[in-house]
């Protein structure tokens, strides 16, 4: 799916500060840098996004409770690669 906001936050932040990459016409995304740590995936797929995000539509993998998402624990250098997201209509 293209053009879903896609931001990671931390285990501190309740929500996330800004959409951190689009996905393209495949629905790829990429962060060019991720501080080190635990971190929780989340997507927006309504347009016009607000300038300040509000909770999230989706955490991953699919989600709308924060309790339920899969964290990410990465270091310098991981890659986090091939994860699928299903939107229910």
């Amino acid at each position: 799916m293209e053009s879903v906001c896609v931001s990671l936050i931390g285990p501190n932040l309740e929500k996330p500060q800004a959409c951190g990459d689009t996905t393209d016409e495949f629905g790829r995304f990429l962060f060019d840098y991720v501080a080190a740590g635990t971190n929780v995936l989340t997507f927006y797929r309504k347009k016009p996004w607000p300038i300040k995000l509000s909770l999230p539509e989706l955490y991953y993998p699919g989600v709308t409770e924060r309790a339920k998402a899969q964290t990410f624990t990465l270091k310098r250098g991981d890659r986090v690669q091939n994860l699928k997201l299903v939107f229910k209509k």
